[in-house]
């Protein structure tokens, strides 16, 4: 009885010795293969591992250890004094495949094996690493300006949803534009495509470059720690700005220059016209100061009647001239008072550079202003001259001390708008009376430049526009 004992307890420890399964085994039989990573980020991270075997059956269980010791096992799994270690289960069977590893804490390094869990124990490959660093948590979204300069429009992008805003470093950030609208990263895009970069968050940019006739689309991106992430949204450009023409021709066959300041095109001398661009003619009231004074219709001048002040400075119009709608050349109108106190004023304050918009606006020297003329550098080339005013009395006055404009808003049935430039101050002002917001009376006669019209510009439509209020713009009371 006794010897029947001691074999039933000898037969007991061997099957329990065998069912035991051996943390790690060498058998040549399996191959454990841990492969690279494809992506990388505290919330998922997927790596690839293959296990080759003899007998594919054989492998219960495979997956990936990983943690923050090296020799990452599923015996360490959890063990937090120790740092953090995980394990995935992928199945079962030789064969490649990919496994997803999670809950990795921010900036730290990451160790991780692939196995293969047979009866007899675990096989496992390579310890290989990976580094999660600067990660930023949140979405990138890209912003563009409307794109009505020539060759390059304004972008940004912010990172929203993110706790580490302002304190992450990347190694690059920027955007990537393409004409094909469905590219979605560098790898997509084609020929003929562009980026910008930099290293700040919130970051912006300018895209150059780009072709007035084509449409473009336009991402944000970060790179970091060799990886890259893409906005959430694609923004779509077109040009909505104007094609400046190198010359433009009136109804009477006069040939202007012309300039492109920002997104405006402008002539770059002073209308001289008699005709309106629908054919009917304009009254000479030059030397007729009575009728100058009590005309209802539309009428021009020139100054003092002298023949070299109309070759040199252009010709006066009353307003009745400029509310027809018809003075400038067909497509060309003659500019609201914002599309000159806002526009081009910020056009010539930041595209160009100057601080001084009028001093920006005057030809140099003295030959068409007298001395001082502060301030003038035409930097825009805009290239105003003192062409003088005529009042509505019939009085002339001013010639090379201010070069007086009108705009087409009106204030009210008797005063419009304009715009003033002196020979002794670099600003651009509203001339005339401060009890009708520095606008003058109608029957003034005033210089004339044309604005080329835009897809989104009428004429017609704005000719009753009232001005826009602009603190950099001074008034002077005539």
């Amino acid at each position: 009885m006794k010897k029947l004992y001691i074999f039933l307890m000898m037969l007991v420890g061997v099957m329990f010795f065998s069912s035991c399964v051996k943390e790690i085994v060498d058998d040549t039989s399996i191959k454990v293969i841990t492969g690279d990573f494809i992506s990388r980020s505290t919330e998922m991270t997927e790596c690839t591992a293959t296990i080759e075997a003899d007998n594919g059956d054989a492998i219960l269980q495979r997956g990936i250890c990983y943690g923050s010791r090296p020799l990452p096992s599923l015996e360490r799994e959890n063990g937090y004094s120790e740092g953090y270690s995980y394990s995935t289960n992928n199945g079962k069977g030789a064969g490649t495949f990919t496994a997803v590893l999670k809950n990795i804490p921010e900036y730290s390094t990451v160790h991780y094996r692939a196995y293969a869990k047979t009866k007899k124990g675990v096989v496992y490959g390579e310890d290989k690493t990976f580094e999660i660093t600067d990660k930023p948590r949140g979405v990138i979204t890209v912003y563009a300006s409307q794109w009505s300069l020539p060759e390059s429009v304004g972008v940004n992008a912010v990172l929203r949803n993110t706790n580490t805003w302002g304190n992450v470093y990347y190694d690059y950030c920027g955007f990537i534009f393409s004409t094909d609208p469905d590219f979605n990263s560098f790898e997509k895009l084609e020929a003929g495509w562009s980026y910008t970069q930099g290293t700040n968050l919130p970051f912006n940019g300018t895209l150059t470059g780009l072709d007035k006739e084509q449409t473009y689309y336009v991402k944000a991106y970060i790179i970091y720690s060799g990886m890259t992430m893409y906005s959430d949204n694609t923004v779509t450009l077109q040009y909505t700005g104007v094609t400046c023409p190198p010359t433009v021709q009136d109804r009477d066959g006069n040939t202007y220059s012309t300039v492109q300041i920002g997104s405006q095109c402008w002539m770059k001398e002073n209308l001289r016209t008699t005709h309106y661009s629908t054919g009917g003619s304009i009254t000479d009231l030059t030397n007729n100061t009575s009728s100058w004074s009590s005309t209802t219709g539309g009428a021009y001048c020139y100054y003092e009647g002298n023949a070299s002040n109309r070759s040199n400075y252009g010709l006066l119009y009353n307003y009745k001239a400029v509310e027809t709608g018809s003075l400038c050349p067909e497509g060309w109108h003659v500019p609201t008072s914002d599309e000159v106190f806002t526009t081009l004023s910020n056009s010539i304050s930041t595209t160009i550079g100057s601080t001084s918009v009028g001093g920006a606006m005057k030809t140099t020297g003295t030959s068409y202003w007298n001395s001082p003329n502060t301030g003038a550098t035409n930097s825009s080339g805009f290239s105003a001259r003192g062409g003088g005013y005529r009042n509505n009395s019939g009085t002339y006055s001013e010639l090379k001390q201010s070069g007086v404009f009108w705009t087409s808003s009106n204030y009210n049935g008797t005063y419009s708008y304009n715009y003033m430039l002196s020979y002794d101050q670099g600003d651009l002002y509203h001339y005339g009376t401060a009890s009708y917001d520095y606008a003058m009376h109608r029957n003034s006669g005033l210089s004339v430049r044309c604005l080329k019209n835009n897809n989104k510009n009428d004429a017609n439509e704005k000719s009753y526009e009232q001005p826009a209020t602009n603190s950099a713009v001074k008034a002077v009371v005539e």
